[in-house]
C-alpha cells in the first residue's frame, strides 16, 4: 500500500471547485481514481481554513473572520471527505485494522489540521 502524506483535497474542492471523485482537472494529478489506480490506500488529508488576512495572497474568497467561521469551514471539509466515501481513520486501532484488511482500490484518510 502506498501512503500519500499531504493532500488538500477538501480545500481544493471548496475553494477552487476541483472535485475528488472525477478524473483530475487539466494540469492537476490528484483524484480518487488516480490515487486508487496507483495503489494509494491511505492519504493524510488536510483541514485547512484561510484567515481573512490571507485573502489576497491566497487569491481566495473562502476566508474566515473569527473562530466560529473557521470551525464551520473545517466541518464542511470533513463532510466533503465523508461525501467522497473516504473512511476517516480516527485512532491507531482503526489504522492497524485498516492496514491489515486493505485491498487494492480502497482508500482511507487520516485528517491533518494545517496551519493550527
Amino acid at each position: 500500500m502506498i501512503v500519500d502524506a499531504h493532500l488538500d483535497i477538501a480545500w481544493n474542492a471548496t475553494s477552487d471547485g476541483r472535485g475528488f471523485l472525477a478524473p483530475p482537472a487539466p494540469g492537476y494529478v490528484i483524484s480518487r481514481p488516480a490515487l486508487t489506480s496507483a495503489g494509494v490506500g491511505l492519504v493524510c488529508a488536510t483541514l485547512y481554513t484561510a484567515p481573512a488576512r490571507a485573502r489576497r495572497a491566497m487569491r481566495t474568497r473562502f476566508v474566515y473572520e473569527n473562530a466560529h467561521e473557521a470551525h464551520i469551514m473545517a466541518l464542511a471539509q470533513v463532510n466533503y471527505y465523508k461525501s467522497c466515501d473516504l473512511h476517516l481513520i480516527r485512532d491507531s486501532r482503526e489504522l492497524q485494522n485498516y492496514v491489515r484488511g486493505w485491498k487494492r482500490g480502497q482508500i482511507a484518510a487520516v485528517l491533518l489540521m494545517e496551519g493550527a
